[in-house]
């Protein structure tokens, strides 16, 4: 089974219909939370052009209008979360069904012992399916949420970068839009940046989940055999089997450290450095008074936005890891 048909097949079960409702509901609730951001970013552009101008009265009604934004943001949040576990409850329920069916229809479960034909099977069911299902839809809910930020904040950008004109080569040039080519080339230089850094972590997180496995199994093998073990006094043997069990999972731990501190110093650089970006290039628009104090503080919120948007390989990136390797495994 190709991983794309393991993904899909619940999708075109007879559960696909209560499954594309909850999903949809979830959907709805996400650009609920995506419509308030965009709105407490324009929110923000009004709020320090009142601060500038001293108008106190209309700082009253922005606060108020802040506090309905808010609630929006934190209900759709809320119950965006709480039905994207009941779904996942749902599909996991429904592959451990499947797979449980199929293990132990026609002895399977058997010939995957005595053949060795794949290692730790109970492990696979019991933890790779709850993966599968929780993984693939927080990716992808977050993937379509980040999508919709991008081009919500693009359009903000778009409108607030004004032209920058650059002299090169003797040749004048005017770059429309031009916070919003450097937000995405910033994100698409951190993403390519992140994958040289953090890729054996797809092959670390699946030799990890394999390595416990075997030591669990080791462990279990102690109880189940505990009267064999003790009758010829095997205890010296099955600690050397543990003892290696665990050396291995000591190891392969060691490397994920090692990957993990370089994927994190690469991720905390690339969000503090971002931090000054956008102002390197409004400031001097600012003082040539092309825009407001408002337009600073909205353009910097949606650089960041669109940024973090644009960048969600990059912050996924150890989850996008767990996931293949769990589907490699089922």
């Amino acid at each position: 089974m190709s991983p794309a048909t393991l993904l899909l097949r619940y999708w075109r079960s007879a559960e696909k219909w209560r499954a594309a409702g909850l999903l949809a509901l979830i959907i709805t609730l996400e650009m609920g939370t995506v419509y308030a951001s965009v709105e407490i970013s324009n929110w923000q552009r009004h709020f320090f052009d009142a601060l500038a101008d001293f108008h106190y009265a209309a700082i009253s009604t922005l606060m108020f209008t802040l506090a309905l934004l808010m609630a929006l943001s934190v209900l759709s949040k809320a119950f965006s979360v709480w039905f994207t576990q009941l779904l996942t409850l749902h599909w996991r329920t429904w592959l451990v069904e499947i797979f449980l069916q199929r293990w132990l229809q026609h002895r399977a479960y058997q010939r995957l012992e005595s053949q060795a034909l794949t290692d730790n099977p109970d492990q696979r069911i019991a933890e790779d399916l709850s993966l599968l299902a929780e993984k693939s839809l927080s990716l992808g809910l977050g993937l379509l949420s980040n999508l919709a930020n991008a081009v919500s904040f693009a359009v903000i950008l778009w409108g607030l970068s004004g032209a920058l004109s650059l002299s090169l080569w003797g040749h004048d040039i005017r770059v429309p839009g031009y916070m919003l080519w450097v937000a995405i080339a910033y994100a698409l230089l951190g993403s390519w940046i992140m994958e040289k850094v953090g890729g054996p972590l797809v092959a670390l997180s699946y030799q990890r989940q394999r390595y416990e496995a075997d030591f669990r199994y080791q462990l279990v093998r102690v109880r189940e055999h505990a009267e064999q073990i003790a009758f010829y006094r095997g205890e010296n043997e099955e600690a050397r089997r543990l003892h290696a069990a665990f050396a291995a999972i000591r190891r392969n731990w060691r490397s994920l450290m090692t990957y993990s501190k370089r994927v994190a110093f690469t991720e905390t650089l690339y969000i503090d450095a971002s931090s000054f970006v956008p102002y390197l290039f409004v400031i001097p628009r600012y003082f040539a008074k092309e825009i407001t104090i408002g337009g600073v503080m909205q353009m910097s919120v949606g650089f960041s936005r669109l940024r973090t948007a644009l960048s969600w390989f990059l912050f996924n990136y150890q989850d996008l890891a767990l996931l293949r390797a769990a589907l490699q495994r089922l």
